[in-house]
């Protein structure tokens, strides 16, 4: 958009009242900002609680400057680059104006959203790194909300992990918050995408938490919750799954723990119970989506400046090796494994006499195929045998 239009966009989100249902039914009116600037009567009758004033030009002013100084990407419903998912998910409700730090190429990919407490416990903090390791393994983008707790941890494991992440913040893109998560904005501003409906300047406030975790839900093809009390905001990211037609998952907790009454209760009333990365990978499944994942995976590269961090981490993460010789070698090993009957990890580990991370890795890709699949009680084998 030029940059007339632009401000004039600013102007209506910066009106105090206006919601996106009416800002978004003002540009379909009128064709754009500009034009329904030009009806004030209308912008009293759908909500604004004020005209544009000195104030709210200020506002705008101080925006524009950031967009400048913070390099800011700027997307509209009726611009490229804008999530599809939203305008199809949240139709008249989709925000009418987003605004992104990074990489905006990822709003097409596969994505997970991974939330849960912000009070994490080192049960939750070893059950976010292993599923976020996992996942981001498999060539999922790990969406969170940049939170204090178990988003924080699945940011940083997925950049660890050398994956994509992107957060979604319920404040403008300009502020550092929480300001224990500077560091981590700063690094997925860098290597992934940081993405708001609010103004860059916007602080935040209690009501802009659930209309992010909508986003949050709107963008993801599956919601992941990992330790959540009984009013935690992850649930209604769960919640909004569920009303999105979205896979909701939930991660189990130790009985009795406060940490753990929301995830369980979200089993018991149906939320899908995952305990292994397979079991998320499984309940994703539908058709084209391994093909796709696989070429998320492969179009990542290692990053110069991560060399160090890569060879710390690389014991512990599960690396799928789908395009280089020894993967494809321990895939056929693996396949060769499991060809004449169904057996468990270790069965497969001791028959192949491979690691157990290339073991893993080999079984992943084969589930990605479609070429083998997982039984309750861990056994398992292809699907064409």
């Amino acid at each position: 958009m030029d940059s007339a239009e632009l401000t004039a966009r600013l102007t209506l989100r910066a009106l105090p009242g206006l919601r996106d249902r009416a800002f978004n039914r003002l540009i379909a009116e009128h064709g754009s900002a500009a034009a329904a600037l030009r009806a004030p009567a209308q912008l009293i009758e759908v909500g604004a609680k004020t005209l544009p004033d000195a104030g709210v030009q200020h506002v705008v002013v101080n925006n524009l400057r950031a967009i400048e100084r913070d390099a800011i990407t700027v997307l509209a419903p009726d611009h490229a680059g804008y999530p599809r998912r939203l305008s199809r998910r949240l139709e008249d409700a989709a925000p009418p104006l987003l605004f992104t730090i990074g990489n905006v190429r990822l709003l097409r990919d596969v994505a997970i959203a991974i939330v849960g407490s912000r009070k994490i416990s080192e049960y939750g903090r070893t059950v976010t790194e292993d599923f976020t390791r996992g996942l981001s393994d498999a060539g999922l983008c790990i969406l969170s909300g940049l939170a204090l707790g178990v988003d924080v941890v699945a940011h940083e494991t997925a950049l660890e992990a050398g994956g994509d992440t992107i957060a979604v913040l319920g404040n403008g893109v300009s502020v550092r918050y929480p300001a224990a998560n500077s560091a981590v904005q700063r690094s997925i501003e860098q290597h992934g995408l940081v993405l708001s409906q609010y103004l860059p300047e916007q602080r935040p406030a209690p009501h802009h938490f659930p209309e992010r975790n909508l986003i949050l839900a709107a963008l993801s093809e599956g919601v992941l919750v990992i330790e959540a009390g009984e009013r935690s905001g992850a649930t209604i990211t769960a919640n909004h799954a569920g009303d999105l037609n979205i896979d909701a998952m939930a991660v189990p907790g130790p009985v009795g723990r406060p940490s753990s009454a929301g995830t369980n209760r979200m089993i018991r009333e149906g939320v899908v119970c995952v305990t292994c990365v397979a079991d998320v990978l499984e309940t994703m499944d539908q058709d084209g989506r391994a093909e796709r994942l696989t070429r998320q995976r492969e179009r990542r590269q290692p990053r110069a400046d991560d060399s160090a961090g890569a060879a710390s981490v690389g014991a512990a993460c599960v690396d799928t090796g789908g395009v280089d010789a020894a993967g494809t070698d321990a895939v056929r090993t693996v396949r060769g494994a499991i060809r004449s009957a169904p057996r468990q990890l270790d069965e497969i580990i001791a028959a192949t006499r491979l690691p157990a991370a290339q073991v893993l890795a080999a079984l992943l890709d084969l589930e990605l195929e479609g070429a083998a699949r997982q039984h309750p009680g861990g056994r398992y084998e292809l699907r064409d045998r």
